[in-house]
């Protein structure tokens, strides 16, 4: 599985409990016209708009 992980903070405004922290890495659960969801070492799924994930992930492991 793909990795990536967060290379700054990312904090939203409206939903502050899912905000994620420099360094943070998820695995790569799949790609959609309206984002990338994204799998968290717990297992829970999060889809993130295509935008805030171009800017704020890089690929953490090949």
């Amino acid at each position: 599985m793909k990795k990536v992980r967060a290379v700054d903070d990312i904090e939203f405004e409206l939903a502050p409990e899912y905000n994620i922290a420099k360094g943070t890495e998820f695995g790569i659960g799949g790609v959609q016209d309206d984002g990338v969801i994204l799998i968290a070492a717990n297992g829970d799924r999060f889809l993130l708009d295509t935008d805030t994930f171009e800017a704020g992930f890089e690929i953490s492991e090949l």
